[in-house]
């Protein structure tokens, strides 16, 4: 696309290399004219005056039609699946994300964080049991400081998976080119883990009591994950409510078994603000609260 025979605008992003810093901007062209105006950080576009490579750029007609190029670089991901549940009612795990233009910046002798490349990494994440699938929960990657490493952890739903459904999950990075490239892993599918006890002799950890987890995340929006724990079976009742006493939703209203329970409470339906959240099992009594932020 030959910049004197458009009329539209051109979007890029470029790296300076000297200086492990990245600039975006954009120019105006005009036909038979060339280039009118600019705006941005550095000098854009073919005739940038800085030493730095193109990383991607949009350039747009005057119908408002593009052409995007890209030097087609991925998230590079390096994680050891998990094939395996145990009794626990969270699983925690980490994976790692580089890319060619990640860049950490060294300073008088220290490290610090310099470009980091990498938009978002998340887990996405059902139980299914034959042909029986739940919705897809999806949880967000905390990045540990001067590192590429992801960290995640997920509450699981015990009462599921140990009553045969199985666990599936896929990790995605995204990066923050002008049209974000993917990496996923596995590259198609999920991995699936199932149930297996750590021990033998029972199926549930051992002297557990009757508890109720704070929720996680906390603040959240819209889905929030509340576990508990029974030592018995017992008939619970979990449900919430809004600083005026009212009831706005009941979670669990049945029998459990003995062990450790996670439920999925999705607030969608409800505006932002403080909440509480109560568990009644034979004698046992506890309530906590939890913020939603929409």
């Amino acid at each position: 696309m030959d910049s004197a025979t458009i009329w539209g605008k051109k979007r890029t992003t470029v790296k300076w290399s000297a200086y492990d810093y990245y600039g975006s901007g954009s120019e105006t062209f005009a036909q038979d004219i060339g280039i009118i105006g600019s705006s941005g950080s550095g000098s854009m576009g073919p005739d940038y005056d800085c030493s730095g490579d193109l990383i991607n750029a949009l350039l747009f007609d005057s119908a408002g039609n593009y052409i995007f190029y890209s030097d087609r670089y991925k998230p590079i991901m390096t994680f050891l699946p998990v094939y395996k549940i145990d009794n626990f009612f969270y699983k925690s795990f980490s994976v790692t994300v580089d890319h060619n233009f990640n860049a950490f910046n060294y300073w008088a002798g220290q490290y610090s964080d310099g470009v980091i490349y990498i938009d978002s990494v998340y887990v996405d994440y059902f139980y299914r049991r034959n042909s029986t699938v739940t919705p897809v929960t999806r949880v967000k990657g905390l990045r540990n400081e001067l590192t590429e490493n992801y960290y995640f952890r997920i509450y699981l739903d015990t009462s599921l998976i140990k009553y045969g459904y199985k666990f599936n999950y896929r990790i995605t990075a995204k990066d923050k080119a002008l049209i974000p490239e993917y990496s996923f892993s596995p590259d198609t599918g999920y991995y699936e883990a199932q149930y297996e006890p750590t021990s033998i002799s029972g199926e549930f950890p051992q002297n557990i009591s009757f508890s109720l987890e704070q929720n996680y995340p906390n603040p959240f929006n819209p889905n929030t994950v509340i576990s508990y724990s029974l030592p018995v079976a017992s008939n619970v009742k979990l449900f919430i409510f809004n600083t005026l006493g009212q009831e706005v939703k009941t979670l669990v209203s049945e029998y459990n078994h003995a062990g450790i329970h996670s439920i999925n409470f999705n607030a969608t339906d409800l505006p932002s603000g403080i909440y509480y959240y109560k568990i009644e099992a034979g004698e046992f009594s506890q309530i906590k609260k939890m913020i939603l932020l929409k």
